[in-house]
């Protein structure tokens, strides 16, 4: 739970320094709320969409305190956490041992299996199509089988129509193929930083507020020191974000710095989808896309009320986001295209003749 939290928070503030709390009330950073407030109109899908709330606070408060710059944590995961694919780089340069004794520590340091270890980091990204998903999901054409969606495997509620159409059992090959072809390790990291284009949340909740989200870990500066670092720096088992945590000595508490683990979303994301979902369903059923030949409304509807309940793993949870933030912006937009304009304000009157050229 996010609540355990708290306590670290305290630890700094114990510590003393140029620091002034101001904590905010979480009960409103549930996933979904999309229905109390209006969702700010936004040009394209955005696959965060879910987290708005949470993103909503934060520039809120810190725009009723006078703030005009926030600085986010966004990019440090992606730096300083560690691929975990050097296991991979080794299997495809026939280096076995090296990469069975890099499981071995992994799995020692985590208390998991050597096997899955070896799989999900080595055995799997060294042979991108084994991550498109299972046999059977290859003879369904490309489509994974809920709860267990594979990452590159297409949603069970996405139309067979659509699908063949659009060529997404191919497209889900590529991107395969493109996140660990060369060197995995290089790759996710280009990966990663490639698909966090785009600064949601300062176009349309933070300016409108005459604000800026800044993003440290995203300076190009850091991006090129971090990304140059060898392997064992990045990545040592048992010892989370590493260089982080050399950086950090004696600056912040010893528990916060040598944590093993953080708390996740799970709650804030389980709660949030049970409380919407009768509203979600709502939605879904009654969105103008579903004249588009998508997506199937019913299979959607049992995957996300199973969901729910806590059902289905990361992947397929990925896909329930991205298909709901699709479906939001398309009644959105709808919505906006049946509104009539509204009357200028001002009429101003040329005083001479312009002419226009197509």
């Amino acid at each position: 739970s996010l609540a355990r939290e708290r306590a670290y928070a305290e630890m700094v503030l114990e510590q003393g320094g140029p620091i002034v709390p101001h904590f905010i009330d979480a009960d409103d950073a549930l996933v979904f709320r999309w229905f109390n407030d209006d969702i700010p109109y936004h040009d394209e899908p955005y696959a965060g969409l879910s987290h708005l709330a949470m993103e909503k606070l934060l520039v809120e408060a810190a725009h009723k305190l006078g703030a005009d710059t926030i600085l986010t944590g966004m990019g440090a995961d992606e730096l300083l956490v560690g691929t975990r694919l050097s296991m991979a780089s080794q299997l495809r340069q026939g280096q076995w041992l090296a990469a069975f004794s890099e499981a071995q520590r992994m799995a020692q340091a985590n208390n998991q299996s050597i096997w899955s270890i070896l799989y999900q980091f080595g055995i799997g990204p060294a042979l991108p199509m084994l991550m498109v998903g299972t046999i059977g999901t290859w003879w369904r054409g490309g489509f994974g089988r809920w709860p267990k969606v594979g990452k590159f495997a297409i949603p069970p509620w996405i139309l067979p129509e659509f699908a063949q159409c659009f060529k997404m059992q191919t497209i889900g090959k590529q991107n395969a193929q493109r996140l660990y072809g060369g060197s995995a390790e290089l790759s996710v990291d280009l990966w990663s930083l490639q698909t966090s284009v785009g600064d949601w949340s300062r176009w349309y909740l933070a300016a409108p507020q005459g604000m800026h989200n800044s993003h440290p870990f995203l300076d190009s500066r850091v991006l090129s020191f971090c990304l140059e670092l060898p392997t064992a720096l990045r990545e040592i088992p048992g010892m989370p974000k590493p260089v982080l945590q050399t950086a950090m000595r004696g600056i912040l508490p010893e528990p916060i710095r040598t944590r093993r683990d953080k708390a996740t979303f799970n709650d804030i994301y389980w709660l949030g989808l049970s409380k919407h979902l009768p509203c979600l369903e709502f939605m879904v059923r009654n969105s103008p896309s579903q004249e588009l030949g998508i997506f199937d409304a019913q299979q959607l509807i049992h995957a996300m009320r199973q969901a729910a309940v806590g059902i289905g793993n990361m992947e397929a949870i990925y896909h329930i986001n991205t298909t709901l933030a699709l479906i939001a912006w398309f009644d959105q937009m709808m919505a906006a295209q049946h509104q009539p304009l509204e009357a200028p304000t001002e009429v101003h009157q040329l005083h001479r003749q312009v002419e226009i050229t197509c």
